[in-house]
């Protein structure tokens, strides 16, 4: 499965609007029922 959320950032020192960032995330469950997760900046 893979999940995308459009986020919206802040500049740290003034609150600022920065923009806006989608982050993907691929999930994974093996035979042992274990989650991997593996996560990026998809684009600004």
């Amino acid at each position: 499965m893979t999940v995308q959320a459009k986020i919206t950032q802040r500049n740290a020192r003034t609150g600022r609007l920065a923009g806006d960032v989608v982050y993907s995330w691929y999930v994974e469950r093996n035979e042992d029922t274990n989650y991997y997760v593996c996560g990026w900046l998809d684009y600004k």
